[in-house]
């Protein structure tokens, strides 16, 4: 049997718990900011679905929906200038890794000429590694409210350069599969800074988006984060 054209879809539900350690160092109008965080792994829901154009017209896909063992981590480095005491400016490197193992699914094969559905169990063992590098420029504006400080803060990110790793050891032992994409990235975030003794109690909500450049190769992300927590100051 020859190759045919074929593509194929991943999707991941990543509703996770994150832990996130944030260290600020540097005086005057230049901060140096390093965010770092762990989400340990979880069950969640992943698809996983090839589409073959046969020569006849037929189109073939083949896929699991199920559960998959999903694990991840982040770091990032911001280098952070004031323009003013309300305005800030920064540029950013981030690097975010998830890493997906398949459990056992049922498989669903499908035909279009005949129209035919098959379903079978499947146990091939299967894991991905998802890499993303990000690139970008932000803007914040922050001023005080009460005793509490309100930062707003909008980035944009022209590379968000991913980087799919796929092993089927069952299928091509010792052989790693790549795959790359571009997107474009934004975010947006809100958060609020409040001092208590030698504490600083940190609340936070965002959401970040990232939409591809072209059609082949697409990579999408949509999330949605709140998060909580104190800074020791020194």
């Amino acid at each position: 049997m020859g190759l045919v054209p074929h593509y194929f879809r991943q999707y991941y539900v990543a509703d996770n718990s994150w832990l996130e350690a944030r260290a600020v160092l540097g005086r005057g109008n230049i901060r140096s900011v390093t965010r770092a965080g762990l989400a340990p792994e979880i069950t969640t829901l992943g698809e996983d679905f090839d589409t073959f154009l046969q020569p006849d017209g037929d189109v073939v896909t083949s896929g699991t929906t199920g559960d998959v063992r999903l694990q991840s981590w982040r770091l990032e480095q911001r280098l952070v200038v004031h323009l003013s005491p309300h305005w800030s400016t920064s540029i950013r490197y981030g690097i975010q890794r998830d890493r997906a193992r398949f459990l056992p699914a049922t498989r669903i094969v499908t035909h279009t000429q005949p129209a035919s559905i098959d379903e079978s169990i499947v146990t091939t063992r299967e894991t991905t590694i998802s890499t993303m590098h990000e690139v970008g420029l932000g803007i914040a504006y922050s001023r005080l409210a009460g005793r509490w400080r309100v930062t707003g803060r909008l980035d944009v990110a022209p590379l968000v350069l991913g980087r799919l790793t796929v092993r089927l050891p069952d299928k091509y032992p010792d052989v790693d599969l790549h795959f790359g994409a571009v997107a474009l990235g934004a975010a947006g975030s809100i958060a609020a800074e409040r001092p208590l003794g030698p504490l600083t109690l940190v609340a936070e909500a965002g959401y970040t988006h990232a939409t591809p450049y072209r059609q082949a190769a697409r990579l999408e992300r949509r999330t949605t984060h709140i998060a909580v927590g104190a800074a020791w100051r020194h």
